[in-house]
């Protein structure tokens, strides 16, 4: 491990749920933003938040005049956007992101339906007035990662067949399998898809009433698993700054 007090890039290859993140200590990001995170939680303090949160306007602008200056001028601006546009139609027609996008939607459908349930162990867990058994505060966390990485699910996973399209275009981007950065962003996706199913799994045991709903989600998942472990067979192999070091 580095000896910076930074990991490099730490941030490109994680979940984005810094509460539960052993390596804050060690990210950029959440450093920069630590400051704007403490302020958002304070009640009328809308003044220091902002005040805050445009901290890294200047870092942010100075970024971009980086990325910019490194690229050559062009002005071929629409058909540029064309191009852009037709992989992105591209991608979403791709069985990954069809699959992420039909689990996106079961899963809407489910919290609908399951409203009361989620309410009731929400009350449960935030009451004052009642010790949390094993099998209240399991469902709780059940929900807890349901509800994360539903989302997150389906935008690493555009992003990762987007990011390949460009990998695999005329040839460009000609890296070994651990530097390709669609790899490293589907493999975020198989971590959330596996933590998920492990979700699904413990509420459907603690649940019984719902075993077939959660068993239909539960087999969407593993057909999702399968898909993007087939379209990115070198995903698992790739070496997350920080966290697989």
């Amino acid at each position: 491990m580095s000896s910076k007090k930074y990991i490099p890039n730490i941030y490109n290859y994680c979940d984005s749920w810094c509460e539960r993140c052993p390596l804050t200590h060690r990210c950029e990001y959440f450093a920069r933003h630590k400051k704007s995170f403490d302020a958002m939680s304070k009640s009328g303090d809308d003044k220091e938040f902002w005040d805050n949160f445009l901290d890294s306007l200047k870092y942010t602008r100075q970024l971009v005049k980086k990325h910019t200056a490194s690229k050559p001028k062009t002005y071929e601006v629409y058909p540029s956007a064309l191009r852009e546009k037709m992989k992105r139609e591209k991608a979403a027609q791709h069985d990954c992101t069809q699959l992420s996008d039909e689990y996106l939607k079961m899963v809407d459908q489910w919290l609908v339906n399951q409203k009361e349930f989620i309410q009731s162990i929400r009350h449960l867990t935030t009451s004052n007035h009642a010790a949390i058994d094993e099998k209240t505060a399991m469902l709780k966390d059940c929900i807890e990662v349901i509800k994360w990485y539903q989302p997150q699910i389906y935008v690493k996973l555009s992003k990762a067949v987007f990011v390949m399209m460009h990998e695999n275009e005329d040839g460009k981007y000609d890296y070994e399998a651990q530097n390709r950065e669609s790899d490293g962003t589907a493999k975020v996706a198989i971590i959330a898809i596996e933590r998920s199913i492990a979700a699904w799994g413990n509420m459907m045991e603690r649940t019984k009433w719902q075993e077939d709903e959660c068993l239909e989600v539960l087999v969407l998942l593993d057909k999702l698993l399968k898909s993007v472990e087939h379209h990115f067979p070198d995903a698992r192999a790739f070496i997350r700054p920080g966290f697989d070091e």
